[in-house]
């Protein structure tokens, strides 16, 4: 806050206070450019063409670690679950994946998805496996072409 003792002369010794609005302007506009700049960024329409999953092949150490594999598979716009090719119901699902979580080395968990299955059944194998406590978890995937 500003203070003027007025203009020179007699009869103008009285101080006027007056608040100094030039900072307030200075970052207002500073504000104005950050969400200017930012705003576009957190726009949800924005199309992008998510990766592509690359194939690796099993080394040696990995051929001897036991694995688990999750196959999630859609049937008439249902997800279907196998574990290690047996069909299993989802409760079966968390209550073998309870049992894999206490064993001792514990095994990686692999999903297999379906490319037409939605996202949402994977999403909860995968919910489900952090909250029970599996460590490993991959995907399985084709290689590119």
């Amino acid at each position: 806050m500003g203070m003027s003792t007025g203009g020179g002369g007699a009869g103008h010794d009285t101080p006027t206070s007056t608040i100094n609005t030039t900072p307030l302007v200075d970052v207002m506009l500073v504000m104005l450019i950050i969400f200017m700049i930012t705003a576009p960024l957190m726009s949800s329409k924005v199309q992008v063409e998510l990766p592509k999953a690359t194939y690796e092949t099993e080394s040696e150490e990995d051929v001897g670690n036991a694995k688990v594999v999750i196959s999630v598979q859609n049937q008439a716009g249902v997800p279907v679950y196998y574990w290690d090719d047996e069909l299993i119901q989802w409760q079966g699902v968390i209550d073998r994946l309870r049992v894999t979580a206490l064993r001792n080395p514990q095994p990686e968990l692999r999903i297999r998805g379906d490319g037409s299955v939605r996202y949402q059944a994977i999403s909860e194998v995968l919910q489900q496996a952090r909250r029970i406590g599996v460590r490993k978890v991959s995907f399985i995937t084709h290689p590119e072409e």
